[in-house]
């Protein structure tokens, strides 16, 4: 027992010698002001710190005696002998630039040499396989000065209020920290802890990989690509001025000033910073602005990095690198930054390969488990007041906000009816995790032809296993025609699992009015708005009876299967009014669609369908956390495969065999030059041909002016609805290249309104129509602000026998307008 007592008596000694073997202190600029992000290095090592929002550090140090390297952008870097336990005020003077004696041409700009050598190193350092791997600390903090009530109120925050000394409401404060591998392009976080002020489980979201910024690639990916200082075509967009040269140590740095030729392009303003000799980076002191970014709720951006020279590493290694940012949206401003620090950078062998190339980021299980004695301890970047004092205040309400006398509390309130639910209503029980209610009431009253006006609320039933990362979710719509005088319903019953190889089961019922074409391309909403103003009855309808049974399996990352059984009784449906608010003396055309033969009507048919596909989308990853994991997508398209075949079981039922072939999502990034996306659809009918017209292809053709812009990539905009319907062979392509205001920004006054130049084209292929196609011209990203949720184009459709129509469509962000409906 005695030496289990002398062991415990040593251990506690060298926990608490290495909690006391710190330097801490604080680092100022020359005129007394804190210099946040100042980086704290041991000489000759990469292990250091940063200093926090208020110039604050602590250092854990081994050796009695050493010394930092203490260093700022723009900051002449100083180096401080100390010794352990030690509270230092250091003081940075301003860089002294000289300006710097260059041999060069006459008449050409000093810093145009310099650039172009950073551009071949550039260049060379790209072509070069990465094979390390580093440790890394990271944070991220997200703050507000938003009064608190409206933040609760919109949901961004619970219902703990935490200031800082600033008075910012902190909305997110996070640490972690990473072992990070990457060998050649393929990448991998191993979490080893993390912690997430408010969250028991303790999972930070601040991946390296979301916010590693690298300046080898010729352009940095954001919302859209931003041009590197250094990358092939800089020249284009850039002009430089050489402000001077100095030095650290006998190491020459030459500072050079980035200025956009046009303001308003995807570009950076800065600095950066060259070794002479290696020519490159030392340093990167850039910004941007969020339009310029393509993210318009973002006011600014800021990027800093640091590099050092390594021995051993052909490239410059990052030591710290930071993102800051100011945003907004519906009045309320943000700020707040992520950080990232390396050190313990090693080589791997040349022929090194990642063990799993498919997992980018896993977490430990015992990752959010770490004490508050551990992160003291390791932390490189010392918490303000206002941070601790979060950590301390969320992390102690977490556990009561989980618990059931909190939610049965807050559920007493949010259950209580008020007049807004007449809109809908949920009734919860949080702590057993399911929901009763009733939605989309008022709004669920629509128009058609045949039902006139009809009402359709949702009842929903949901309820969650966290645990098993399982879900139940019932829903039942009962829909009463008040012309047709007939009550209807769509009934579903689906289970989740939700896992890297998730799954899903639903059972469904129905007796609804269905459209003939079976893409529905014209939406309730929009039909009933022409039927009541315009008197044109667009859709066609026809009644379906029906249950079916389907289920879906990920099989693998970016791989999954799903079959359906379905049982239908169809049969034809008449107009039960003649209603409008306009042209009341006109008459609605017949319910079926005039480009059929009336002959084809039939007034009943059943059908039973078997149905699978299967899809696949190259380079998923996976992300997994301590007890679950989920896919990520990758930038490649998806290939979809389906078969459909309806089986034949009594005389006049549907039997027909097709099988579909759609490659969807395709993006073409190309450079300052926008990007092309595409979906391609197409299909085949073999063997036995579909009899009734509901069972053809269709296609989503347009006839209203304004759409919803999340179907543009999937329908014409001067299409008939029902003209080029097939049982044969067929093939269509929507695309749209879109210029990112590649032309605009170049031109006076145009330059400023922020729009995007779009070109279309959408084609279809079948043997009856032969070619069909049409070819638009429009602006994107119209309105002010972060509101750019139009879109207008004029569009001209041609056939096998030339021109035959043209029209404008504007183009509406529907999620975004009842995304703020719903804010407010």
């Amino acid at each position: 027992m005695k030496y289990w007592t002398t062991f415990l008596v040593m251990a506690l000694f060298l926990v608490v010698s290495a909690i006391n073997a710190q330097v801490s202190g604080r680092i100022l600029d020359d005129k007394g002001e804190s210099l946040p992000g100042a980086s704290v290095v041991f000489k000759n090592t990469t292990k250091g710190v940063t200093t926090n929002a208020s110039g604050y550090f602590n250092i854990s140090s081994t050796p009695d005696t050493f010394t930092l390297v203490i260093s700022y952008v723009g900051s002449k870097t100083k180096f401080v002998s100390t010794q352990r336990n030690a509270r230092l005020n250091i003081t940075l003077q301003e860089e002294i630039i000289e300006f710097a004696e260059v041999v060069i041409k006459s008449g050409e700009n000093p810093a145009l040499r310099i650039i172009r050598k950073a551009m071949e190193k550039r260049k060379e350092l790209a072509d070069t396989k990465d094979h390390f791997k580093t440790q890394a600390y990271t944070k991220g903090i997200v703050l507000s000065k938003a009064g608190f009530s409206r933040l609760k109120t919109m949901g961004i925050v619970d219902s703990s209020e935490v200031r800082d000394s600033a008075g910012n409401v902190i909305l997110y404060l996070a640490e972690s920290v990473t072992d990070y591998t990457k060998i050649g392009s393929d990448k991998k976080e191993n979490i080893l802890s993390s912690r997430r002020s408010g969250d028991t489980k303790g999972i930070a979201l601040n991946f390296l990989q979301f916010f590693n910024i690298d300046f080898t690639e010729n352009y940095i990916i954001f919302q859209k690509n931003v041009v590197n200082p250094i990358g092939n075509f800089a020249f284009q967009y850039y002009d430089y001025e050489l402000e001077g040269s100095y030095y650290e140590g006998l190491q020459k740095y030459y500072k050079i000033i980035v200025k956009p030729k046009r303001k308003e392009e995807a570009v950076f303003f800065g600095s950066i910073y060259i070794a002479d000799e290696y020519f490159t980076l030392k340093q990167v002191d850039l910004f941007t602005k969020g339009p310029n970014v393509g993210i318009e709720i973002m006011d600014s951006l800021i990027i800093k990095q640091t590099f050092q020279k390594i021995d051993g590493f052909e490239k410059w290694m990052p030591l710290a690198q930071s993102m800051a940012f100011k945003a907004g949206f519906f009045g309320i401003n943000f700020e707040g930054s992520f950080i990232g620090m390396y050190n313990d950078y090693q080589l791997l062998p040349k022929d090194a390969v990642m063990p799993d190339k498919k997992t980018v980021i896993e977490f430990d299980k015992l990752a959010g488990k770490k004490s508050n004695e551990y992160w003291d301890s390791l932390r490189p970047i010392a918490l303000t007041n206002g941070e601790l004092l979060d950590y301390q205040k969320r992390d102690s309400l977490a556990i009561i906000l989980e618990s059931k006398p909190y939610l049965d509390s807050m559920d007493r309130i949010a259950n209580k009816f008020k007049f807004k639910n007449i809109l809908g209503y949920t009734f919860r029980n949080s702590y057993r995790n399911y929901s009763i209610g009733l939605t989309n009431t008022l709004a669920s009253i629509m128009f058609n032809t045949v039902q006139g006006f009809y009402f359709h609320p949702n009842l929903i039933y949901q309820k969650r296993w966290e645990k098993y990362h399982d879900q139940l979710y019932l829903k039942l719509t009962p829909s009463y025609g008040f012309s047709e005088n007939k009550l209807r319903y769509s009934s579903e019953a689906t289970w989740r699992h939700r896992s890297a190889h998730s799954w899903r089961v639903s059972v469904m019922s129905g007796n609804d009015v269905d459209n003939y074409n079976t893409l529905e391309p014209i939406r309730p909403l929009a039909n009933g708005f022409t039927n009541l103003v315009y008197k044109k009855n667009h859709g066609r309808f026809y009644n379906n009876k029906y249950v079916s049974l389907n289920g879906w399996y990920s099989l693998a990352p970016g791989l999954s299967a799903g079959g359906t059984i379905t049982a239908q009784n169809r049969t034809t449906l008449l107009n039960n009014t003649n209603f409008s608010i306009r042209l009341k003396e006109r008459d609605y055309k017949f319910n079926y669609p005039d480009e059929w033969d009336i002959t084809t009507i039939d007034k009943e048919s059943n059908a039973y369908t078997t149905k699978v596909t299967v899809n696949w989308q190259p380079g998923n990853k996976i992300i997994k956390l301590p007890d679950e994991e989920f896919n990520v997508s990758s930038d490649y398209p998806t290939f979809e495969l389906t078969a459909i075949n309806a089986w034949k079981l009594k005389s006049g039922d549907a039997k027909f065999n097709r099988i579909n072939f759609n490659i969807k999502n395709i993006r073409i990034p190309l450079i300052v030059l926008g990007n092309i996306q595409a979906n391609i659809f197409s299909g085949i009918f073999y063997g036995d041909k579909p009899q009734y017209m509901m069972d053809f292809a269709h296609f989503a053709g347009n006839k209203v002016d304004i759409k919803p812009l999340d179907t543009y990539l999937s329908s014409f905009k001067r299409l008939s609805y029902y003209e080029y319907s097939t049982n044969d062979k067929y093939a269509t392509i929507f695309a749209e290249w879109n210029l990112e205001g590649f032309l605009f920004k170049k031109i006076p006054l145009l330059n400023k309104t922020g729009f995007n130049e779009i070109i279309s084209f959408n084609g279809l292929i079948t043997p009856e129509a032969k070619t069909v196609y049409e070819i638009g011209a429009g602006l994107d990203r119209l309105g002010f602000g972060a509101f750019r949720i139009f879109r207008a184009d004029w569009y001209w459709s041609f056939d096998q026998n030339g021109y035959k129509r043209n029209g404008f469509v504007v183009g509406v962000n529907m999620a975004a307008i009842l995304g703020a409906i719903g804010r407010n």
